[in-house]
């Protein structure tokens, strides 16, 4: 008796997650940035929902979209990948999108949603690296508060066994991509990334959008730190959200 309810069971969670990948791949028809309409699989379009379902997410969107006009981008926690989705309609053929996601849960989902935004801008370079982003030093991995536990990656004091972090400068000299946009979301590790791309805001000049997290800072460094690597660079900051867990800027 109790092996049938066993079978039964895993009869019905293999039948739920057949179930749940078909409709993950069913056709919904979503809207991009610039009002094009694309027929995507229905796990693309949660991502415009997730994104779109909150007015914080709709005016980052809008104002990085704003902020964005064209050329190679790269983004440096790139999760699932909205931004490429998000920014893909003003860039031109031949521009590089380059996504970064060391949280190894997160990135098959990315390489799907990628695959199908190549599929739809066959003219456009897209890659992606599972690589954790910072200065050059071994990585270290901390889990910040949140119902998600996205797992915060980022340069160390230099020491440790972690893979060592590929700085944005060693990214660009080696793909030969000249950014005109970056996005940094990486749940506490600002100071390391913007630390492994000075070279890159000095020669390149790049729209920043940056989120700041002021709960998940390591210990020792402020908020101020990472603002004055930026300034250091002539950038000059506005905020687009604040609020204790996250502050949202653009820097030009």
């Amino acid at each position: 008796m109790l092996h049938r309810m066993r079978s039964a069971v895993m009869g019905a969670v293999r039948k739920s997650a057949m179930g749940t990948a078909l409709l993950d791949q069913s056709p919904r028809r979503v809207e991009l940035s610039d009002g094009s309409r694309f027929v995507v699989p229905r796990r693309v379009a949660r991502l415009f929902e997730h994104w779109e379902s909150q007015a914080a997410t709709r005016a980052e969107s809008l104002q990085s979209y704003a902020a964005y006009e064209g050329g190679d981008f790269v983004d440096v926690g790139a999760y699932h990948g909205w931004y490429s989705w998000l920014l893909a309609p003003k860039a031109r053929p031949g521009d590089s999108f380059v996504s970064l996601e060391p949280d190894l849960s997160a990135y098959p989902s990315l390489l799907h949603n990628l695959s199908v935004l190549a599929a739809a801008f066959p003219r456009l370079a897209i890659s992606a690296l599972p690589k954790p982003v910072g200065d050059g030093r071994p990585a270290e991995v901390t889990f910040p508060l949140g119902e998600e536990m996205h797992p915060r990656v980022g340069s160390g004091a230099g020491t440790g066994d972690g893979p060592r972090t590929v700085a944005v400068d060693t990214l660009v000299a080696e793909m030969g991509i000249r950014p005109t946009f970056v996005k940094v979301d990486v749940e506490g590790a600002e100071l390391y990334v913007v630390q492994g791309m000075r070279e890159t805001l000095r020669e390149f000049r790049p729209t920043v959008m940056l989120e700041l997290h002021p709960l998940f800072q390591p210990e020792g460094v402020r908020l101020e730190d990472v603002a004055g690597v930026l300034r250091e660079a002539g950038y000059t900051s506005r905020d687009l959200d604040v609020s204790e867990v996250a502050i949202r800027q653009v820097w030009s």
